[in-house]
């Protein structure tokens, strides 16, 4: 009698509406990922059968950490699943697709450092039997890391390719290091010999070399080059005023016809202004533009309009005429 209580409690298990694959373990995400897994349902014949009526999104709940408040929201949460065709047109699958980068109604749910159990809590029957189960589980940077350690082959690829001291180092410029090297090499013997010239020896101090003829030039200007260049920078306020009322008493052109510049001067730009408003301005509302002209009536640039009875627009200028 025992025995077949034992096997009825086994056949109810597997052939139970309620029959899904219980808390499997989907892995560990990085923050931000999605989480996607397939739910299958069996009525109590064991023929795979759909929902009562088609699923929604709030019937998946996810608790963190074993901890007794579920999601805020379903906001990141996709179920799939219609009462007439199942998901794909597979009767009995519904697909669930869970966001992690969604915080939108319960912010700091989704954190690196915890695992969350996702229960299936439909308001829909499955056979006509209420359903509520723990589906499935997963984690978020939440497991050590099982990465193999690196090859031989793969620690020598990875000093050639990103060896920080051979960074250091630069691009060679030349075919290699060694050919660079010599070139500066050849360089600096040019350099030595430019300096021999100058100085008049080799191991010549340069300073002592130049001296006396440092000594003839303090000589002709009758004191010290600083001094002459302190001289220089004697220039007093009212001089600056004078430069900037020159600059700014010069006269500014009339612009040509054209689609004035986004990034115009400050002549251009105030020239633009000073034109709509001391020459023809016509608005046309059978073309839809207002036209901006020169001293000579020439439409220069114009500027279509319109408007709706709600809303007025101008759009940015165009060419004339």
């Amino acid at each position: 009698m025992k025995f077949i209580k034992q096997l009825l409690f086994i056949l109810a298990l597997v052939y139970a509406p309620n029959a899904f694959s219980l808390g499997e373990y989907l892995g560990d995400f990085n923050e931000d990922d999605t989480v996607r897994f397939i739910l299958s349902f069996q009525g109590a014949n064991g023929a795979p059968i759909n929902a009562s009526t088609d699923l929604e999104n709030d019937d998946i709940k996810v608790y963190k950490n074993n901890g007794t408040s579920q999601r805020a929201t379903a906001d990141g949460f996709t179920v799939t699943h219609a009462s007439a065709s199942g998901w794909d047109g597979i009767t009995g699958l519904a697909s669930v697709v869970i966001d992690t980068s969604v915080n939108t109604g319960d912010a700091g749910f989704w954190v690196a450092g915890a695992d969350y159990i996702v229960v299936f809590d439909p308001d829909e029957t499955i056979d006509g039997t209420a359903i509520t189960a723990s589906v499935r589980h997963f984690s978020i940077e939440n497991r050590s890391s099982q990465t193999p350690p690196p090859t031989v082959v793969a620690i020598r690829q990875e000093m050639d390719s990103n060896s920080t001291q051979l960074a250091k180092l630069g691009t060679p410029a030349g075919a290699s290091i060694s050919a660079d090297i010599l070139t500066i090499d050849n360089e600096l013997a040019t350099a030595q010999a430019d300096l021999d010239i100058i100085t008049g020896a080799t191991g010549v101090n340069l300073l002592a070399a130049t001296q006396a003829s440092i000594d003839a030039i303090e000589t002709d200007t009758t004191t010290d080059i600083p001094a002459q260049i302190t001289a220089l920078n004697n220039i007093s306020n009212g001089d600056v005023l004078t430069q900037v009322n020159a600059a700014l008493d010069t006269a500014c052109a009339e612009l040509s016809q054209g689609v004035p510049t986004a990034t115009p001067d400050l002549c251009d730009a105030v020239m633009l202004l000073y034109m709509q408003q001391r020459n023809e301005l016509t608005v046309n509302s059978t073309s839809g533009h207002k036209t901006i002209s020169n001293d000579s009536g020439v439409v220069i640039t114009k500027k279509p309009y319109s408007d709706s009875g709600t809303v007025y627009t101008e759009t940015e200028m165009i060419t004339g005429p």
